[in-house]
């Protein structure tokens, strides 16, 4: 039982540890699907790491499991079994995903439990305007062989009048099982993308398609360059600058809003043999209040030389503002060769108000989900603890006696029994009987609830005096044996004699008789049996004695 309760806690420790340091879906299709093609963005990404992310059987007529005997990346796999027909597989409501007009690209891995070849086909389902049935199109298809994850890859440019839209995957054989792994969407847009799936505005350069509307702020040289880049295969170049403010810029103006928070980053590179090994750079917000030019550093960092290096800072643009340019601009004076040459890639413009709540959001989301998995985890814990406790209470029952609460006569049997296959335990054991005196008198003349209570007292008399320091069966109706470790006759007689001084309406009283192995008597090995009964007889010595000194006043 305690090892059950270990490893349940154990489970979800792990899992709170994963909760609050998984990386994200991203990172995982990145393992599998490396990097996206110039100029397309994710999405949508999901491989099963943290749940069935919202996909079901189309029709819900068919079984599904997260199932961790196969997977692309991360643990699981989307199961899919006992399809009633070929378009019963797994499906996801993509309303919230897609746009109408826009190209988007589709990718997933495919595996089934099959040893024939098969087609899997990805199905997008989705109503037209004044339609009363849905439209059917299919994105792409794959051939499955035997074995092994296939993928399914197409492009697919969602209808002007569409909506609604739903994504499937159909097998051709319904009596297969199969699942699916590492499902990513993607869409082409410019470089200036708003990435409209996410809950905040976020603009960004990558450069892919061209210099997106970034120009010289004074004279330069600017060019899309394919000889360094931060990610991707371009980076923006700026060069044959003649002054400190021959930097890259871009309007933004018509990009972020007044009174709002947005955080710019940008990522630096500079080389050349002639340049020196530090240089400053700065990322700068230039705009205009009424006839007066402002400027706002957000990052001034030194770089080292052929590093990229990030610059990034927050500003609030004011609601007088207007010109508003980005630059990222060299801090440096001019050199020998000339103003620093340098390229900048993976420009980044995020509404960080709402991204901030949006991250608050998440991180609250993932507190209640620690809290919830706690409160499971003492919820389990308390119920694991009120088993153990129901069953040690059986095990209690099973060798106590109901009514005086001493050991029983099945567990005064099998420790008598270990006795005798282990006759060395006796050698240092001393055997105490004790029996009630007068009990059919009692039971006679004053009931037999007396005479039960007589017996009940006797072996309270006997637990309270031997505590800790032995065991004490009751073997009989009002016999017991207590086996301690040395001589408790005296006391236990004193307990005996002040219990009965405390009259309850009847005659208390109680003989008690002791001994121990006697090396002479017994012989090199103890016999239990024995020892007993010399305990007995010396027992009865005591009964009698008591019965002759009571006999005048009974």
């Amino acid at each position: 039982m305690k090892a059950k309760l270990f490893r349940a806690i154990a489970f979800l420790s792990v899992l709170i540890v994963f909760l609050t340091s998984s990386p994200s879906l991203t990172a995982f299709a990145a393992t599998v699907y490396h990097a996206l093609d110039p100029g397309w963005v994710e999405v949508y990404s999901e491989n099963f790491d943290e749940g069935f992310g919202g996909w079901s059987p189309l029709g819900g007529q068919a079984d599904i499991k997260l199932d961790s005997r196969y997977s692309k990346s991360g643990s699981y796999s989307f199961l899919v079994s006992n399809r009633p027909d070929t378009w019963a597989g797994p499906s996801l409501d993509v309303s919230d995903m897609l746009y109408a007009g826009k190209k988007y690209r589709f990718d997933a891995f495919v595996r089934q439990d099959s040893t024939e070849k098969n087609t899997v086909s990805l199905i997008i389902k989705y109503m037209i305007e004044g339609a009363s049935d849905p439209t059917y199109d299919q994105i792409a298809s794959t051939e499955l062989k035997a074995e092994g994850w296939g993928r399914i890859s197409g492009y697919y440019t969602v209808p002007d009048d569409a909506s609604d839209y739903i994504i499937y995957f159909e097998h051709s054989d319904k009596s297969v099982s199969f699942a699916i792994d590492t499902v990513l969407i993607s869409t082409n847009e410019a470089s200036s993308v708003t990435t409209e799936a996410k809950e905040y505005q976020e603009i960004s350069y990558g450069f892919e398609e061209g210099t997106d509307n970034w120009h010289a702020y004074t004279d330069a040289h600017i060019e899309r360059s394919s000889n360094f880049s931060h990610t991707g295969r371009y980076s923006l170049y700026t060069s044959e600058r003649t002054s400190p403010l021959s930097v890259p810029a871009i309007n933004i103006s018509s990009l972020v809003t007044h009174g709002i928070s947005y955080e710019y980053s940008a990522f630096v590179m500079y080389n050349g043999r002639s340049y020196n090994n530090e240089h400053e750079f700065r990322l700068i917000i230039s705009y205009m209040t009424g006839d007066t030019k402002q400027e706002k550093v957000l990052d001034a960092k030194t770089l080292q030389k052929s590093n990229w290096s990030k610059l990034t800072g927050e500003f609030i643009l004011p609601d007088d503002a207007s010109a508003v340019n980005l630059l990222i601009t060299s801090g440096e004076s001019e050199e020998s060769d000339g103003y620093v040459a340098y390229y900048i890639d993976d420009v980044n413009i995020m509404d960080s108000t709402l991204k901030n709540q949006h991250e608050t959001s998440a991180i609250a989301l993932r507190i209640l989900i620690i809290i919830g998995i706690a409160l499971l985890v003492a919820v389990m814990f308390l119920l694991m603890l009120k088993k153990i406790n129901a069953s040690n209470d059986l095990l209690a029952d099973a060798v106590t006696d109901s009514m005086t609460r001493a050991l029983n006569r099945n567990s005064y049997e099998m420790q008598i029994a270990h006795l005798e296959n282990v006759p060395n335990d006796c050698k240092k054991l001393w055997i105490t009987v004790c029996d009630v005196n007068f009990l059919k008198l009692i039971n006679d003349n004053y009931g037999h609830r007396k005479g039960d209570d007589a017996i009940i007292r006797c072996a309270d008399v006997i637990i309270a005096a031997i505590g800790r320091k032995g065991r004490v069966y009751r073997t009989g109706g009002d016999e017991f044996v207590c086996m301690t470790n040395s001589d408790v006759t005296e006391k236990l007689k004193e307990a005996i004699a002040l219990e009965a001084q405390n009259y309850k309406g009847y005659p208390f009283s109680a003989a008690v008789g002791a001994s121990c192995y006697h090396p002479d008597e017994d012989g090199p090995e103890p016999n239990i049996k024995a020892i007993i009964e010399r305990s007995d007889k010396e027992m009865y010595k005591d009964k009698s004695r008591i019965k002759k000194e009571m006999s005048g006043m009974m």
